[in-house]
């Protein structure tokens, strides 16, 4: 089984023991990524993960920013992380890696990151003040150090609103709440019998 967690905080160590900046590194990871997914066929094993990092090394020195210092110990992580997964037939997790990497690293800095999703999206008034409230509530419950919201409209609500903390989810939609009150009744009728 796939230790997505394992292979976030070895990447995340690399980076603190090369004293490389997070974020930078993250992207420039992204960046690797995006260009081996675009080689056609099969990306695993010991020879493609050669091969891969001959093409990763050679478009990298044919650009500018190969030359910035720091850049290039980012670069070099990048490689490193993406070369591994090669070899281990795990490439194809890179995009849970990458998640996990910034979960992690949101959670070392204090940073909690939500998605909120709406069945209509808030009047801007309506929004703001929903805003402070589910962050002074989250900040409450975690004792985070800052909250980050990030909303969309969600079609298959019916009403309210969904959560995502992190992995837990908050459903405060109109949909669970009819499932709730279900459930609750169901309980009631068959108890009465």
């Amino acid at each position: 089984m796939f230790q997505t967690k394992h292979w976030a905080a070895a990447f995340l160590n690399a980076i603190e023991r090369e004293k490389a900046e997070f974020s930078e590194a993250v992207t420039v990871l992204e960046l690797l990524a995006s260009r081996v997914k675009k080689i056609p066929g099969p990306v695993f094993g010991h020879s493609a993960a050669i091969q891969t990092e001959k093409l990763i090394r050679a478009s990298v020195q044919k650009s500018a920013v190969s030359r910035n210092e720091n850049f290039s110990i980012d670069v070099e992580l990048g490689i490193r992380l993406i070369v591994l997964l090669i070899r281990k037939n795990s490439f194809q997790h890179i995009d849970a890696v990458i998640e996990e990497i910034k979960k992690i690293e949101a959670k070392r800095s204090g940073i909690v990151k939500v998605m909120a999703e709406y069945a209509f999206p808030p009047g801007d008034y309506d929004w703001q003040r929903e805003e402070l409230r589910l962050k002074e509530a989250i900040i409450k419950r975690t004792g985070a150090r800052e909250v980050e919201i990030a909303a969309k409209p969600n079609p298959d609500l019916i009403g309210g609103f969904r959560l995502r903390i992190g992995d837990e989810i908050v459903d405060a939609s109109v949909r669970a709440r009819i499932r709730q009150l279900q459930a609750h009744l169901a309980g009631v009728i068959d108890g009465g019998n």
